[in-house]
């Protein structure tokens, strides 16, 4: 059995057609196959204009006011985007958060924006001006997150699950921040986007792999995309977020295939995320009656680099028999991403014991 193959007759006569990097790829499958589940995203369409959307949701958040519609005069306000490794539009979305900033009386110069990293390599010159917007990027006081120097860092407390909140400093100086980001399902945290920005984006090292510590064993992994409520890294990551002082405003988009937008969700860092996490539910998930032998997936949107392409087996695995078969087409046009392969790996019980005591 396969999983995936579409329906419909596709233009170059192949039996399966995935989306692949910036365009689609082609797949012929063996006869002895026959397709047991039809993959494709269960919802297609994509907003017409996702400026429009965008500034929709800003002009109409759930359960906040509108950032245009506020005084930030002598206000200091931090925009957290995701990084490099992530699909968010960022180089469209951030002109338009700046724009409902400045009309809200906020003063450029105190408006940082930073982009969160977690535990990622920080970007180069060229991939942040891709990133943040060639046109925007002169314009603008950014920098990357920080999560080894101490010194950067402010540690707020402890969470009940004993995370430490260890978070940039910016964070614990802001009157608001703005969490700019994307909601696709997450094997660990349910789905991304909401205050994943901050933790693990914005947080110390130490921060970051005690709050991964809380999925690190077998029995936690969940199927990919469940409901966040039911993750206790997501249940963590709020926690720590509600030591913050200032309030956290989050404007995250539900990607859809080849750079669409299926929606976009603005307001309250936990209801509106999770209204975009039904949404993300909505259109990506399949219904798997029973394990099939072979699973042929597509890790975009998420493709750009090995490190998070890697995801989409663990992502899908669960739909697979023992012994089974998953082949999965990463595109990865950025390479390995930031890991560090040595010359021999340990073995597994070990690697497995290793995870658990980092937390990585």
């Amino acid at each position: 059995m396969a999983a995936g193959r579409t329906s419909e007759a596709t233009p170059g006569g192949e039996d399966l057609v995935l989306p692949f990097g910036p365009g689609r790829l082609g797949l012929t499958l063996p006869p002895h196959l026959a397709v047991a589940i039809n993959g494709a995203p269960q919802i297609k369409e994509a907003v017409p204009d996702l400026a429009a959307a965008v500034r929709s949701a800003l002009q109409e958040p759930l359960e906040a006011v509108p950032l245009g519609q506020r005084d930030l005069s002598n206000k200091r306000v931090v925009v957290v985007v995701d990084d490099c490794q992530r699909p968010t539009p960022i180089a469209e979305i951030l002109p338009l958060v700046l724009a409902e900033l400045d009309g809200a009386g906020c003063d450029r110069d105190r408006v940082q924006i930073i982009m969160g990293l977690g535990l990622h390599a920080a970007p180069s010159a060229e991939q942040a001006r891709s990133k943040l917007g060639a046109d925007t990027i002169d314009s603008i006081n950014w920098r990357p997150s920080c999560n080894r120097d101490s010194g950067a860092l402010v540690k707020l407390g402890t969470t009940s699950q004993g995370t430490p909140v260890l978070l940039d400093a910016a964070l614990t100086e802001a009157d608001l921040i703005v969490c700019v980001g994307s909601i696709f399902p997450h094997t660990l945290a349910g789905t991304s986007g909401g205050m994943k920005a901050l933790l693990p984006g914005c947080a110390g090292a130490e921060a970051i792999r005690a709050n991964h510590r809380l999925v690190s064993s077998l029995a936690s992994i969940r199927d990919c995309g469940f409901d966040p409520d039911q993750s206790q890294m997501r249940q963590d990551i709020e926690e720590a977020c509600g030591f913050l002082s200032a309030e956290v405003f989050i404007l995250n988009t539900v990607p859809g295939l080849l750079g669409s937008c299926l929606g976009v969700v603005a307001g309250h860092p936990i209801r509106a995320h999770r209204k975009g996490a039904s949404l993300a539910r909505r259109a990506y998930g399949v219904p798997v009656p029973e394990p099939v032998d072979v699973a042929i997936l597509s890790a975009h949107p998420s493709d750009g680099v090995f490190r998070q392409s890697v995801r989409a087996i663990g992502n899908h695995v669960l739909a697979v028999r023992p012994g089974g078969t998953v082949v999965a087409a990463m595109h990865c046009a950025g390479g390995i991403g930031d890991y560090h392969i040595p010359p021999s790996a340990p073995s597994l019980p070990v690697l497995r014991l290793m995870v658990k005591t980092v937390g990585l």
